[in-house]
């Protein structure tokens, strides 16, 4: 069992460092009757630690299992809520997304700050990785974020069999870049200011991608593959699929489930907690790692109903977990290893946090998790 005082490291680094609260700010925190009160306790009290204004609401979850909310869900007092706030905290079992009008409006017009909490167990607070400093996340970022809007092609590639090319478009398709402290990075997304646990670059920045892709974890499956699930990709669409009968059967049937939606890698060196098949959830979002998507993202994917009764239908996810990731031919992944935490910049602000090299030791991911060919 955890206390309020084990959560409140974590708490501080997405509330003050990360999302940057201030004396005086309005910070509201949304959260909901699923989710561990100490979750929205702690990140409350970091805010006031600081001398914001801290209003806390709490809603009911979805009666429907799925993982986002939807318009009709958010109760009017809270989409009244965010009007006065500086800061919303959205500590809740289950997606707002920034794209959903409750949410965008405010942040385009009044200039809310967002961060996003999706499900988060107490644990993850109390984990390396909710700790882990967001300085160092922003300067791995403005390392390479810079390299990917200036670069012309990306290559991904992993000792698997994996050899994936494609034009980078940033600027006229979605680009998505969140983390801890984020604020100065351009999102073309979501036109305002927010932020998730950890940091990565991605989302849908590219065209043309062509090539083959062996995956580790694949979220249609229910238990670690046998051999690794495959794909075979041409003009960004899946025309092959192997080793997972699901997303054999989902290309045959629905074109729309075999776009190639999300290409994204990951900058956090620390996973929060042990993986437990098929929450492979804290894998997915440790640096190094490469994250893909089929279908449309949750934000496109149609109304409640719709979304209801096709979302893991049409929007499903995979993972390289080793991957080599290069830029023009400049790599900035190695086998799974991001070579921002080697950069002397970054080395030098991790310095401010203990020795360097403790810092910035990366949480193995245990061999067993990858996937034979």
């Amino acid at each position: 069992m955890y206390q309020l005082m084990d959560l409140m490291e974590g708490a501080r680094n997405y509330v003050v460092n990360g999302c940057q609260a201030k004396r005086g700010e309005e910070v509201l925190v949304l959260t909901d009757n699923k989710v561990d009160p100490l979750v929205p306790q702690s990140l409350a009290a970091a805010a006031m630690e600081v001398g914001a204004k801290v209003t806390v609401l709490s809603m009911p979850a979805p009666e429907l299992e799925i993982d986002r909310y939807f318009e009709d869900d958010i109760p009017r007092v809270v989409k009244e809520a965010v009007w006065g706030a500086d800061l919303l905290i959205e500590a809740t079992s289950y997606l707002a997304h920034p794209n959903d009008r409750w949410l965008n409006t405010p942040m385009m017009e009044n200039g809310l700050r967002v961060l996003l909490l999706m499900m988060p167990p107490a644990g993850h607070l109390a984990s390396q990785y909710a700790r882990f400093p967001g300085e160092i996340l922003l300067a791995m970022i403005n390392r390479d974020f810079p390299k990917v809007k200036k670069a012309k092609k990306l290559r991904i590639t992993d000792p698997k069999g994996t050899d994936l090319e494609c034009e980078i478009s940033v600027g006229t398709q979605d680009f998505l870049s969140g983390g801890i402290g984020m604020t100065a990075i351009p999102n073309f997304m979501h036109k305002g200011t927010f932020f998730t646990p950890g940091a990565c670059i991605g989302g849908r920045f590219y065209k043309n991608v062509n090539g083959v892709v062996y995956l580790d974890l694949a979220e249609v499956l229910d238990q670690p593959p046998a051999r690794a699930p495959k794909w075979v990709v041409k003009d960004t669409y899946v025309v092959e699929a192997e080793n997972a009968p699901a997303w054999e059967q989902m290309i045959k049937e629905d074109r729309k489930a075999a776009l190639l939606s999300e290409i994204m890698w990951q900058y956090n060196p620390k996973m929060d907690i042990h993986v437990a098949w098929p929450d492979n959830e804290s894998v997915t979002r440790k640096g190094g790692v490469l994250h893909m998507a089929l279908g449309q993202p949750l934000s496109r994917a149609g109304g409640r109903e719709d979304e209801a009764s096709t979302h893991k239908h049409i929007h499903t996810h995979g993972a390289i977990l080793r991957p080599t990731v290069s830029l023009d031919g400049e790599v900035i992944i190695k086998d799974g290893h991001c070579l921002a935490l080697d950069d002397p910049e970054v080395r030098r602000i991790a310095a401010k946090y203990g020795d360097p090299d403790v810092v910035l030791a990366e949480s193995p991911i245990p061999d067993h998790y990858i996937a034979k060919v």
